[in-house]
């Protein structure tokens, strides 16, 4: 059903391709392409894994449900102690492959804070993920874990895109196309919406549901031969 939306999508397109798919930008050129995600879900942090036992994640502990576009991944743990201090430094490892079919690891330094029944941890990963292949949880970290402390794996606001934007999200140049947006019905300015340089991340202006469908057009640099 998502390809042939994606067609369909695509074959509006075509008419705006035909007349300015390629311009030129001093000596580069450029085409305008889109960048279609179909109605992605919300923002959790249980999508991947409801629920593990951190000192039972010392080795690679695999996800229940893999990503449906590359996302940063969420993460929370969840103390049961009774602790009355900070304590329990540590980190978990996030392995997988990024939009490209690239293999990536991100490590996250974890310290635990007080507060017993309640996510006393929540972050997220820098990267995006298309594919998990799992996940271990330091032993320094397993060891504070000794109340049936748990954490889970969900997906996170920011998607990764497929080529790298030749400048920030928003920029024009009086003989090109402006970037644009449609979040659901509604065409946004590019410019309006996050952008991370560093890791080639977007995040939508109308955050995701389920239901609202993203296309991105955007300039992007001709390969070189």
């Amino acid at each position: 059903m998502k390809k042939f939306l994606l067609l369909i999508l695509c074959s509006l397109f075509v008419p705006l391709m035909g007349q300015a798919g390629v311009v030129n930008a001093g000596a580069d050129l450029f085409y305008i392409a889109p960048e279609i995600f179909l109605a992605p879900s919300a923002s959790d942090s249980t999508a991947y894994l409801a629920s593990a036992m951190i000192d039972s994640c010392t080795s690679k502990t695999a996800v229940t449900t893999q990503p449906g576009y590359s996302r940063i991944v969420n993460i929370a743990l969840y103390h049961y102690g009774t602790w009355t201090d900070s304590v329990g430094a540590g980190s978990i490892c996030i392995y997988g492959r990024n939009i490209s079919g690239d293999s990536i690891c991100e490590t996250i330094t974890l310290k635990y804070a007080t507060g017993a029944g309640t996510p006393v941890l929540s972050v997220k990963t820098n990267r995006a993920f298309a594919y998990i292949s799992g996940f271990v949880c330091s032993s320094s970290l397993a060891d504070t874990a000794s109340y049936g402390d748990t954490l889970t794996i969900g997906e996170g606001s920011w998607f990764e895109l497929s080529t790298k934007i030749y400048q920030t999200i928003g920029w024009k140049d009086a003989d090109t196309m402006t970037f644009l947006i449609q979040e659901g019905g509604a065409m946004i300015p590019g410019k309006s919406a996050g952008y991370n340089s560093t890791y080639n991340l977007y995040k939508p202006v109308t955050a995701p549901n389920g239901t609202y469908n993203y296309i991105l057009y955007f300039k992007r640099r001709l390969p070189t031969k």
